[in-house]
């Protein structure tokens, strides 16, 4: 906590200083507290990591040592009743995205790339093709393509009215987590070749901090 107070108090009195506002300059340990348990399911096994927030801080990105070990904000036993995020992964170096409107019949991804590819014309529908020789089955020849299914129409027309009557017209945010002093937040850390993870960092809009797990 000492750190960051002065950390806070050298920004204030040199505010032209770029790295006063730079997210990646490091935090103290104290930043926040944290636990992982190993969880299991009927079909696989997952880390569950908590935070505890020892500031008034804000979570935008969590990453960890393995590539192959995603991150994400909800707990698998309750996926309905979390967020939607953008391939509900938080660890990628661009900040995940959050739907407004979960009920949008197509997945957030597609809702995300129809917005900015057909400009909110809901006679359009998002397409894409897989790269099936690619390691990760990466999405190519991303495109918009006419469309007359009903079903998708008045959907699209929903989330559409959502985004125009409480959010500016937007259809997504950039994910983020506020958390206030003593609050604890739930993550997981999964994957399919997901080893033990040795350390993860926690980006925020005051810094980032990193902590070793062993």
């Amino acid at each position: 906590m000492k750190k960051l107070l002065t950390a806070s108090v050298f920004c204030s009195v040199a505010l032209f200083i770029s790295a006063c506002s730079d997210e990646k300059k490091e935090l103290s340990q104290d930043a926040f507290k944290f636990d992982i348990e190993t969880k299991r399911t009927k079909y696989e096994t997952y880390k569950l990591l908590s935070l505890t927030a020892k500031d008034d801080i804000e979570i935008k990105r969590i990453t960890t040592n393995s590539d192959a070990c995603r991150v994400t904000d909800f707990v698998l036993a309750d996926l309905d009743k979390r967020a939607r995020v953008d391939y509900g992964v938080l660890s990628r170096e661009t900040p995940a995205k959050v739907c407004y409107d979960n009920k949008f019949i197509f997945d957030c991804r597609d809702l995300v790339k129809w917005a900015e590819l057909s400009k909110g014309d809901c006679g359009y529908k998002y397409k894409y093709d897989i790269d099936d020789k690619s390691e990760d089955y990466k999405l190519i020849n991303e495109r918009v393509e006419k469309t007359e299914n009903k079903e998708y129409i008045e959907s699209c027309e929903r989330a559409k009215k959502v985004a125009k009557e409480k959010y500016d017209g937007k259809y997504y945010y950039d994910y983020k987590v506020p958390m206030k002093f003593d609050e604890t937040k739930e993550f997981v850390i999964i994957g399919d070749k997901c080893s033990d993870v040795v350390e993860f960092s926690v980006y925020t809009n005051k810094g980032v901090v990193t902590y070793s797990v062993k």
